[in-house]
């Protein structure tokens, strides 16, 4: 089965004086729409309860750039050295609200290996002029992230759905 891709940095997506707080966020929508958001570190400490803003629209850091995009994205991918190959759901964030909000999953790689793909993403995003531009999964086999897909992303879609 062919799997559309498409790479938006999320910078693009951002009012602009909020966008430089988004640099380094990616997103990957594969088709059937399914996101995985790629957040640079965002150095939440074991057994921490992460508090989002109240008001998403008048973020002032890259971190809390960060944090709302782990906490409305589905998929995320983000470096963490000691916990590098494991994966969780993020029932660590706090909403602040009584409104029922889905629970991430969250994909741990090592920073090296993050570094490397937030390189890869940035090349493969300036392909995608539009939200809707998609190439196949098979046409970008040989690149980082098509592996880090196939070997975690995608059997994670399959066992959580």
């Amino acid at each position: 089965m062919a799997i559309p891709i498409n790479v938006r940095h999320q910078i693009w997506e951002a009012p602009p004086e909020s966008a430089p707080l988004y640099d380094g966020i990616y997103t990957v929508t594969l088709t059937p729409p399914t996101s995985v958001t790629f957040v640079p570190s965002f150095d939440r400490q074991p057994g921490e309860t992460i508090v989002l803003p109240e008001n998403f629209d008048a973020i002032a850091t890259p971190r809390e750039a960060r944090l709302i995009a782990v906490a409305t994205s589905a998929y995320v991918v983000t470096p963490d050295d000691a916990r590098a190959g494991t994966e969780e759901s993020a029932t660590w964030i706090d909403w602040s609200d009584t409104v029922p909000h889905s629970t991430p999953r969250v994909f741990y790689i090592g920073t090296d290996e993050f570094d490397s793909l937030a390189t890869e993403l940035d090349d493969l995003s300036e392909h995608f002029a539009g939200v809707h531009d998609t190439v196949p999964l098979a046409s970008i086999a040989q690149t980082r992230l098509a592996a880090l897909l196939r070997a975690r992303v995608l059997p994670a879609l399959d066992a959580h759905g």
